[in-house]
């Protein structure tokens, strides 16, 4: 109620004033979905539901259908992936959209430019939050076990985690070494991305999915996840042409890496990466906004 509570004054102005023709709320707890069908209800507009989050973590078990009852006369349903519409209790996924946080412009543009970066094929690069300092001693101490086979390769870490670098760090060999890069701009991280050896994510499995897949597939270079991935993100990865291993342990990161030092890949693929764009996925998000409006309009 912390949300909701100083929200309610100014609902009705909004409702009034701006006068909606669609509310769209975003799951992140129950409190954004509580504001967006207030909204609707003093508007007398429809309202969707938008499910970022899982669930089944978010709310307790016991209460899920309960809650989820609360919140049934949702015109429609998006989610962030699959496997989200998958967690909630009541309509089948197969009732959702799926609007995934699509690749931006600049990112799509950069992608297609040549590559005028440094080359960097010796190098491992992984990116964004690490989650678990456990499991990334995991992954660490298996890229580090291939390297002794393969001299000359290096390690970097791009992303605002360091707390849990350093302390994996502290619990690794001191031979093994990382190159903290830190939080990089956008640009400079996709110059990087695009020109590694292997471009490496941490997977967090209460995430259901990891928006830096589509990103790191565009950079057109071998991708690797752990610990495993989804159904839905291989498919995602099938569908861009991507080289895509999602390891669950040593021997898969070792395969996975000796796969990538010999395996040349083709350039993206620009018409089928334009699905994944953020245009693309805000054109079907309106889509979606009219569809609804125009049901509801020839209900009442």
């Amino acid at each position: 109620n912390d949300w909701i509570e100083p929200s309610l004054p100014l609902l009705p102005v909004i409702a009034k004033e701006f006068k909606p023709d669609i509310v769209w709320a975003i799951f992140g707890n129950t409190s954004c979905w509580k504001m967006g069908q207030a909204l609707a209800h003093m508007a007398r507009c429809p309202w969707v539901a938008d499910i970022k989050d899982n669930w089944q973590a978010f709310v307790p078990k016991g209460l899920r259908k309960i809650t989820a009852h609360k919140f049934s006369d949702a015109a429609a349903y998006t989610v962030l992936s699959k496997a989200h519409g998958d967690t909630f209790p009541l309509s089948p996924s197969s009732d959702f959209k799926t609007v995934y946080n699509g690749i931006s412009p600049a990112l799509m543009q950069a992608m297609k430019n040549n590559r005028n970066a440094a080359d960097r094929r010796h190098e491992i690069l992984i990116t964004g939050s690490l989650y678990r300092s456990d499991v990334l001693v995991q992954l660490l101490r298996s890229i580090y076990a291939w390297q002794q086979q393969h001299p000359g390769t290096t390690i970097s870490y791009a992303g605002g985690d360091t707390a849990t670098l350093e302390q994996a760090m502290s619990n690794l060999d001191s031979s093994v070494e990382v190159q903290n890069l830190g939080t990089l701009s956008p640009h400079d991280l996709w110059e990087r991305q695009k020109n590694v050896r292997m471009n490496i994510y941490v997977r967090n499995p209460p995430n259901l999915f990891h928006h830096k897949l589509l990103e790191l597939l565009a950079a057109g270079r071998p991708v690797l996840a752990y610990p495993g991935e989804t159904d839905e993100s291989h498919t995602i990865a099938k569908s861009m042409s991507g080289l895509f291993f999602a390891c669950e342990d040593e021997n898969e990161i070792h395969q996975a890496l000796d796969h990538a030092q010999s395996t040349t890949i083709s350039s993206p693929d620009s018409a089928t990466h334009d699905q994944y764009s953020s245009q693309y996925q805000a054109e079907k998000l309106c889509e979606l906004f009219s569809e609804t409006i125009e049901r509801r309009g020839s209900e009442s």
